[in-house]
């Protein structure tokens, strides 16, 4: 199989909030703030599946305020029932610049059982190179929500808007994706600014056109509280 290493992608993020009753004008929002970004690809949804420890360390290292921090997660497009080139992903943190480890999986469907992370990569040749990194994790909760992207002219900024996220608890399953209806839908939608680390002065000027609340927002904990899997203090 190809494609089966790990690989690096390095940058900085920030959050914002959106009121789920503005949702419809974000669109004209982004064109009128921000002309110099257009949109690019077509909306798609993406599906993410959390991996944490039995007492959920990489979340409570997030809530706590440790300045490094990662989460592990499954991502793949489209149909939820069917994962079409999967990424196993492990998202590290060191306050708001961050990378991601990548490495592509096979594919599979709804009626795919794992208990961990490391049943989708023991029979990898590339094993070695885990470190130890997805030892102990299993999968917690899936999370889906739509996407759209724009990009500015100069190409080095990319904002993403995210609405319709749903939430589902993987607790007491051992499929990758839900069996069932326990789903919690997200009071919010969610705006990202990405960008690469030196380019973040240019960031802040960008960021200072929104209109909406900066956050340290995460889906990841979202779900958690959602379901009740996790409490805060």
């Amino acid at each position: 199989m190809e494609n089966k290493t790990f690989s690096k992608d390095y940058r900085y993020e920030r959050k914002f909030i959106v009121p789920l009753h503005m949702e419809g004008i974000v669109p004209s929002i982004i064109n009128g703030v921000f002309p110099e970004f257009s949109e690019i690809y077509n909306e798609r949804r993406i599906n993410s599946i959390y991996f944490d420890t039995a007492n959920f360390d990489l979340a409570h290292y997030h809530i706590n305020g440790f300045q490094q921090r990662r989460k592990v997660r499954i991502r793949y497009y489209g149909n939820i029932d069917k994962a079409r080139s999967p990424y196993l992903e492990s998202k590290i943190r060191d306050g708001l610049l961050g990378y991601k480890l990548k490495k592509l999986l096979d594919d599979f469907d709804i009626n795919t059982l794992s208990e961990s992370t490391i049943n989708l990569l023991s029979s990898d040749e590339n094993i070695r190179q885990l470190n130890n990194e997805f030892f102990n994790l299993s999968p917690k909760v899936f999370i889906t929500y739509l996407r759209s992207y724009y990009l500015s002219i100069c190409g080095n900024f990319r904002i993403t808007f995210d609405r319709s996220i749903d939430y589902y608890s993987l607790l007491d399953s051992n499929y990758l994706i839900p069996q069932n209806n326990n789903v919690i839908n997200e009071k919010h939608c969610l705006i990202e600014l990405k960008y690469n680390l030196k380019n973040d002065s240019i960031a802040s000027d960008i960021s200072k056109r929104f209109i909406f609340r900066l956050t340290n927002n995460s889906k990841y904990i979202n779900s958690l509280l959602s379901h009740g899997l996790i409490y805060r203090g």
